[in-house]
């Protein structure tokens, strides 16, 4: 989850960004280059241009030197601007919300899952179907497994949480015991 401080600070540049690509019907191009450029700024070596240590030309330089032939003008154009405002270091962050930007206007919803073993293929498909229709939209699904639930199922979309676990069943019925 991003602090509210650099998803602000992060916004403008991915709106930009999602405006710019889809205009020019190039998102999954910019998607790819920005995770070419989140996972190289990522090593270590590399991780000191984020910080504005070295000013704007040497990040430039070397930049250029190592994206120049996987990256389009465009994007180089882009990645400068966030480099003279000195704001490399929230690229990850800026990725985060192109790819929420990209996700809302496919009509994509993220869907994380808690059961208490894994699941089969035929279940994951059930889940993801009655998802679907649920929530009338794509689900990227992801699915943790935690023994401690018991059984059930625990739903997390955002800040929507659904529990229908049998260990959150045991808890309300001892909570109503407790009462009455």
């Amino acid at each position: 989850m991003l602090c509210t401080y650099h998803k602000n600070i992060a916004y403008p540049y991915a709106k930009a960004a999602y405006q710019f690509s889809k205009s020019n019907n190039c998102i999954q191009e910019w998607n790819n280059m920005f995770i070419l450029v989140t996972k190289t700024l990522k090593i270590p070596i590399f991780n000191s241009l984020c910080h504005g240590i070295l000013g704007i030309t040497y990040p430039k330089t070397i930049f250029n030197q190592i994206f120049e032939k996987y990256i389009d003008c465009f994007f180089k154009n882009f990645i400068y601007i966030i480099i003279e405002n000195k704001r490399l270091f929230l690229i990850e962050s800026i990725f985060f919300i192109f790819k929420n930007l990209c996700e809302k206007f496919n009509n994509i919803q993220n869907i994380q899952i808690i059961v208490p073993n894994k699941l089969s293929e035929i279940e994951y498909k059930n889940i993801i179907s009655q998802l679907e229709r649920k929530f009338s939209s794509k689900i990227n699904l992801t699915h943790n497994v935690n023994k401690n639930i018991i059984g059930g199922i625990i739903i997390k979309k955002e800040k929507l949480q659904i529990d229908k676990s049998i260990k959150n069943y045991l808890n309300q019925i001892k909570k109503y015991l407790k009462t009455n």
